[in-house]
């Protein structure tokens, strides 16, 4: 009976290790069969080392370094260092490399600087700067002459526009300022090559207040009308974006006219060119003339 036992045990024992060889055996080739070696000679493909934080001890600052491309969405440091595998020296500054993005440290001498400028053009002639690729154009017309013949009416004021546009280097853009209109002559236009013009103010008119003297109008990007005035309307209109209409100013039973104010006021009514302050001199008064204003 012992030995029965005995050796059921030993059967019973057996039956457990076998079965404990069959599930190492497949855990085994499971495993082996979903793993995959690496594909590169190590360490290819291994994750790249974490940035530490710190920065030594006792004042002993260690360095570390990042392979391949490192982001950042905001720096805040008292001290930043770029450092450059060509030599330093003191007063160069960073710069474009390529259109990329890269950088790196130039001389300031190396480095051409954009030009930046204004000029103010009171009378026609011609713009012209190298190196400049963009321009903000101001124009002023012209304001409007008075009615001419017999009691003289103010005229219009002249248009206004302004406008930022491509320019090519070097070349020269024709510069027009327009006229201030005398006695019965509407005011001029004023222009920047093809790219922008505003036109004047209309000449004054004698006629019952029905009707208007129209001011002159931009033709830009941003454009501003000259005022304009009644066909009866002493004073002239004022220019858009630009100066005062002349005032027309009594003297007893005497009216004295004055001149639009630059750029672009129309000119004013008067009976009388008089010699005062501010009003014409023996001669028909007039608008204004326009004015180009130009800045890069």
């Amino acid at each position: 009976m012992k030995t029965k036992t005995k050796i059921n045990i030993v059967q019973n024992i057996k039956s457990i290790i076998l079965a404990l060889i069959l599930v190492a055996g497949v855990g085994y080739v499971s495993a082996y069969s979903t793993w995959v070696g690496p594909t590169t000679t190590p360490p290819g493909n291994n994750v790249d080392a974490p940035i530490n934080t710190g920065g030594g001890v006792a004042g002993n600052v260690y360095s570390q370094f990042k392979t391949g491309l490192l982001t950042l969405d905001h720096l805040i440091t008292g001290d930043l260092t770029i450092a450059s595998t060509n030599p330093i020296t003191v007063g160069q500054v960073l710069t474009t490399s390529d259109t990329t993005g890269k950088v790196q440290w130039s001389n300031v001498a190396g480095i051409t600087p954009i030009p930046h400028g204004l000029q103010v053009f009171n009378s026609s002639g011609t713009w012209s700067q190298a190196g400049v690729t963009q321009v903000t154009v101001e124009v002023w017309g012209g304001g409007g002459g008075p009615s001419d013949g017999g009691y003289s009416y103010g005229g219009a004021g002249g248009g206004y526009a302004k406008g930022f546009y491509a320019v090519t280097p070097g070349s020269p853009y024709t510069v027009t300022v327009g006229a201030g209109g005398t006695e019965g002559v509407n005011g001029g236009t004023s222009s920047f090559g093809s790219l922008i013009s505003a036109t004047g103010g209309e000449k004054g008119r004698n006629g019952g207040g029905f009707n208007l003297v129209n001011g002159g109008q931009g033709f830009g990007q941003v454009n501003v009308s000259g005022d304009s005035v009644p066909d009866n309307n002493p004073q002239g209109g004022n220019g858009g974006n630009g100066g005062g209409g002349g005032i027309s100013h009594r003297v007893d039973s005497d009216y004295y006219c004055s001149n639009g104010i630059t750029p672009g006021g129309g000119g004013s009514y008067g009976e009388i060119f008089g010699t005062g302050t501010g009003f014409g001199s023996g001669d028909p008064c007039r608008g204004a003339s326009g004015r180009v204003v130009v800045s890069w």
